[in-house]
C-alpha cells in the first residue's frame, strides 16, 4: 500500500505564502547578480547561487516535516533539530566550496566560513525567540529568517566582489540580519568583516552602507569599529549603495 499523508489546508496556505515571498526575494537577488554595472565575479556569484540552492531545498524538506507534525505549538525538540540541520547545511556548503578550488579561491572559502561563524548563532537566537508559535506560524518565521540570511550573503559577497576582487573604494554593510540583537554585539559581524578586508590589504577606512531598517546607527557603528582599528566614513547621498532592495 502506498503511504498517504493527509494535508493540512491551513498549514499549506501559510507555507505557500511564505515560500512565495521567499521566491520573490530570491528573484530580486538574482537580478542583482546579473547587473552588469556590479561586475559580479563568477566565483562570488556562484557562492550566492549555491547558498540559495542548498537552502531552498532545505526549506522544502522542513516544510514536509512541519506538515507531518501535529497542529499546535511547535515542539522545542523540533525547533532545536532545525537549528542543528541548518548548521549541517552550512557545513555542506563549506565542503562544496573547499572541494572545488578550481572555482573558489582560498579567500572566498575563508570569507564564507567567516560569515557562517556568526550567521548560525544569529539564526539560533532568532529561531529561539520567534518560533515559539503554532507550527504554521513558526515555519513562516523560519522562512523569513532564511530569506534575511540569504540577502545578507548577497550583500557580503558584494563587499568581497568590490573590496577585494575589483579593488574599488572599500565599503562595509549593515543589514537587518547581522544587526539582530541576540547574544552578540550588534556591530560585531559588521566589524569582523571589515577586519577581514583590512587583513587582505584593503585598508582600514570603509564607507558604511546601511541596508538595515535602523536609522541613526552610524555613530554607534563608527565607535565600535574604531575600537578594532577600523575607520568608518558615513555614506553620502551621491554615494548610495549600488545594490537595491525592497
Amino acid at each position: 500500500m502506498i503511504k498517504y499523508q493527509r494535508n493540512n489546508i491551513f498549514f499549506r496556505i501559510t507555507s505557500s505564502d511564505a515560500i512565495s515571498k521567499f521566491k520573490a526575494r530570491q528573484a530580486q537577488s538574482f537580478v542583482q547578480l546579473a547587473r552588469k554595472e556590479l561586475e559580479f565575479n563568477d566565483a562570488a556569484r556562484e557562492v550566492v547561487l549555491l547558498e540559495f540552492d542548498r537552502l531552498s531545498q532545505w526549506i522544502f524538506r522542513i516544510e514536509r516535516i512541519c506538515l507531518s507534525a501535529q497542529e499546535g505549538i511547535m515542539p522545542e525538540a523540533m525547533r532545536l533539530s532545525f537549528q542543528d540541520s541548518l548548521k549541517e547545511e552550512l557545513f555542506v556548503i563549506e565542503n562544496v566550496i573547499d572541494s572545488h578550488p578550481e572555482i573558489f579561491c582560498i579567500v572566498i572559502a575563508r570569507y564564507v566560513k567567516l560569515i557562517h561563524s556568526y550567521a548560525i548563532g544569529i539564526a539560533r537566537d532568532r529561531m529561539n525567540e520567534s518560533m515559539k508559535l503554532t507550527t504554521d506560524k513558526a515555519f513562516e518565521q523560519l522562512v523569513m529568517i532564511i530569506s534575511d540570511y540569504l540577502e545578507h550573503v548577497l550583500i557580503c559577497m558584494h563587499e568581497l566582489n568590490n573590496n577585494y576582487i575589483h579593488k574599488k573604494s572599500p565599503f562595509i554593510s549593515l543589514t537587518n540580519y547581522s544587526m539582530w540583537l541576540g547574544d552578540h554585539d550588534t556591530f560585531e559581524p559588521f566589524t569582523i568583516r571589515a577586519k577581514f578586508f583590512k587583513d587582505l590589504g584593503c585598508g582600514n577606512v570603509y564607507v558604511a552602507k546601511n541596508y538595515s531598517d535602523h536609522d541613526d546607527i552610524f555613530s554607534g557603528a563608527k565607535t565600535f569599529a574604531g575600537r578594532h582599528g577600523i575607520d568608518l566614513v558615513e555614506e553620502h547621498p551621491a554615494e548610495e549603495a549600488q545594490v537595491e532592495y525592497a
